[in-house]
């Protein structure tokens, strides 16, 4: 009989086990009792939960099949979309994904490489509240419980470009390295982040513009292929450490610095022909412009806390930026005229953000209240003379109560109301606003695998800083830009209907509305010009205008018996422009294709992507156009059990669009056509990945038999 109570205790034991797992489909066979160890338990569960609020998708065998690492796990999901040849992760077309690890915030950067064996399952959070209501989508990824182990990731990847496209002697086009390695012990997590890129590109934009009020023509003309007009060189050196540390079951802090350095050069060239009315025939000129931002110094921190007591659970953050830097810039025209501008840009931001949610015993009702503070402090100083040229300061104040009710188990709604206020000193006085903030969530869960979402939400724009500031400055000859200290936040309200289908379709019909949006608009000037004449010039000022959209997406996946997985999307957007009497509209159409196939017996992963973008983005005064699409081929192959991995990605010449790029803007002071095709500089090219994967770890469980035994 004693045995019997053994047994049936023992089973009890792993039954609890499996139980704080979520009831995951597979649990590791690293548990032992008495140094026996018992093999792979399997119990069946759905994979995927969808509660009201989020989805707990539990971390299968299925789902790891043929992964590398976590990020492409994510992309099997449904209206997520993983790409391996940028290593870039969307949700249903949008990139306001928030990362998090066991509920500490991370970067994507350095989670998108972790091994998926690590985690056991992840939170999907959808329209999320609180500290997090500026994403779309929030992943929260739960290290196995009692896991002991490391993770080391190192790739680098370099990109060729074919036939001098990018000029003479600049072929070799792109290189990006990262190395990313966490330990993680019981109550403690340790990591470090590191990131090189360097890349040179080159590109060719052209511009026929038209000054009414002077009665002057410039047009350009087109260089040949192999000379492209603009052309960027660009050095980043990026590192971060952290450390996570559990202080108990339900208090953990966490600390991370980073320092970065980025150089970025850049040149931009205009062979044009000129009709003035001084000149009784037109004539060329050429204009080059040149910058070059080289880093001082630029470092940051941030301290955060994530605590439960009972039913209370908090959140607070602290963080740090500190950025300084030499900003040299040139224009020069064959006529003789030169405009430099050589200054020091200095940045310092901080935040604060504290996050309490209530939760009562019936657990149907839950109650959030968010506060966030923000300060970003900015200012230029001639670098010759030192003189400040501008210092503005803007403030943020946002706060948001959040109230939750489940009053059946395929029902949840909730509601978020609250301020956003934001003022900004640009030293002439300070200009205060403050805008209101609602959210409305629904969703109805129909059967485990089909679901609706309707969400109402008001999202806030801040307008850049250097459109805020008091401070004008002459680009070119005739062309002035400046800010506008009254420039007001930019609220968006957006209705979505997301309905999912057999956990393989998305359907989201969606509209929105902005009654304040910003954008450019160009005005006309009279005054001392930089070439030493009195005259007419170009002024452009960022103004509130007003924005709507229309449109619908679907998004779909289908894995096929292990080897294939399918997917692909469908968008179509209406957006209109307004300001005062002028008004515009554009149409924008988007395709996405992808098609994997895994090689079994030789372990090849194959890829096959295409992308069409066909869109029309109007603003008050202007409409653009771009026709462009991509076919790209992969294939990657692992090494020394899949530890080593290489990929090539090749770029085809196939296309269906023209690849050019269109703009057509009128206005009283200017009426300009831009125009470009850049989409054969892509063609050809070749992209060599190599990444090292180095995995150890394991759940950790002790289990004491003495303490099963009956008394």
């Amino acid at each position: 009989m004693t045995h019997i109570r053994i047994v049936i205790l023992l089973i009890l034991s792993i039954a609890s086990i499996l139980d704080e797992q979520m009831w995951g489909q597979y649990a590791e066979s690293a548990d032992t009792i008495v140094g026996k160890e018992f093999g792979e338990i399997v119990v069946k569960h759905d994979a995927i939960i969808h509660n009201g609020s989020h989805d707990v998708v539990i971390l299968t065998p299925a789902m790891r099949k043929n992964a590398v690492n976590i990020a492409e796990v994510a992309g099997k999901l449904a209206g997520f979309r993983y790409d391996p040849s940028d290593k870039t992760l969307e949700y249903l077309g949008e990139k306001k994904i928030k990362i998090l690890v066991d509920s500490i915030e991370k970067s994507y950067d350095e989670v998108k490489q972790l091994d998926h064996r690590r985690f056991s399952k992840m939170d999907v959070i959808y329209n999320p509240a609180g500290r997090y209501q500026d994403f779309d989508v929030v992943l929260n990824l739960h290290t196995k419980t009692n896991y002991v182990g490391y993770d080391l990731q190192a790739d680098d990847q370099v990109q060729l470009m074919p036939g001098g496209r990018n000029g003479k002697g600049n072929d070799f086009s792109y290189s990006d390295g990262s190395m990313t390695f966490n330990y993680v012990r019981n109550k403690l997590t340790f990591g470090v982040y590191g990131q090189y890129i360097w890349q040179r590109n080159g590109t060719s934009q052209y511009h026929a513009r038209h000054y009414p009020f002077n009665d002057l023509c410039e047009t350009d003309i087109e260089q040949p292929r192999d000379k492209p007009t603009d052309f960027n060189k660009i050095f980043s050196a990026y590192g971060k450490a952290f450390v996570d540390y559990k202080i108990s079951s339900n208090h953990t802090i966490s600390l991370n610095g980073y320092y970065q350095h980025t150089k970025v050069n850049k040149r931009a060239y205009q062979d044009m022909s000129v009709v003035s009315p001084a000149a009784q025939d037109s004539y060329r000129e050429t204009s080059l412009a040149t910058s070059t931002t080289d880093p001082v110094f630029d470092f940051g921190g941030t301290i955060y806390y994530v605590g439960h007591n009972k039913r209370w659970d908090f959140s607070a953050t602290a963080e740090i930026y500190n950025v300084k830097n030499d900003e040299y810039a040139n224009v020069e025209r064959s006529s003789g005229f030169s405009l430099p501008d050589n200054r020091i840009a200095r940045a310092v931001t901080a935040l604060a953000d504290a996050d309490i949610t209530f939760t009562p015993s019936n657990e149907k009702w839950q109650f959030n209240f968010n506060y966030r503070w923000f300060n970003y402090d900015y200012r230029y100083r001639r670098m010759e003379t030192d003189k400040t040229l501008s210092h503005t300061n803007q403030k943020l104040n946002r706060g948001m109560f959040t109230a939750s009710w489940v009053p059946l188990e395929k029902l949840t709604i909730r509601l978020s109301g609250g301020v956003q206020a934001t003022s900004v000193n640009s030293g002439d006085g300070v200009e205060m606003h403050a805008t209101p903030r609602a959210d409305l969530y629904m969703s109805y869960k129909f059967t485990e695998k089909n679901w609706m979402r309707i969400y109402y939400t008001t999202s806030v724009s801040q307008p850049f800083l250097g459109q805020v500031t008091d401070y004008g400055q002459f680009t070119d000859s005739l062309m002035y830009n400046q800010g506008n200290p009254y420039l007001r936040d930019a609220p968006f309200h957006n209705l979505n209907v997301v309905f999912g289908l057999w956990n393989h379709i998305t359907l989201r019909p969606k509209c929105g509305i902005s009654p304040r949006s910003i954008s450019t608009i160009y005005e006309a000037g009279y005054g001392l010009r930089p070439d030493g004449e009195e005259g007419y010039y170009v002024v452009q000022t960022p103004y509130n205008t007003s924005q709507k959209y229309w449109g619908f997406r679907i998004d779909w996946n289908a894995p096929i018996k292990d080897v294939w997985f399918l997917s692909g999307a469908f968008d179509l957007t209406q957006t209109y422009a307004r300001f005062e009497e002028l008004h515009r509209k554009g149409l924008a159409f988007n395709v996405y294709l992808s098609g994997q196939y895994y090689m079994s017996r030789i372990g090849m992963m194959c890829y096959a992507t295409y992308t069409m973008d066909l869109r029309d983005i109007p603003t008050p005064q202007a409409n653009s156009s771009m026709h462009t699409d991509r076919l790209y081929l992969m294939i990657r192959k692992s090494f020394l059990k899949n530890r080593l991995s290489v990929s090539l990605t090749y770029h085809t010449p196939l296309h269906l669009t023209s690849g050019k790029s269109r703009e057509r803007l009128h206005s009283p002071a200017l009426d300009m056509l831009t125009w470009s095709n850049n989409q054969f500089r892509m063609d050809n090219r070749l992209s060599l990945r190599i990444a090292y994967s180095l995995h150890h770890g394991k759940k950790v469980n002790p289990i004491d038999v003495k303490q099963l035994l009956p008394e």
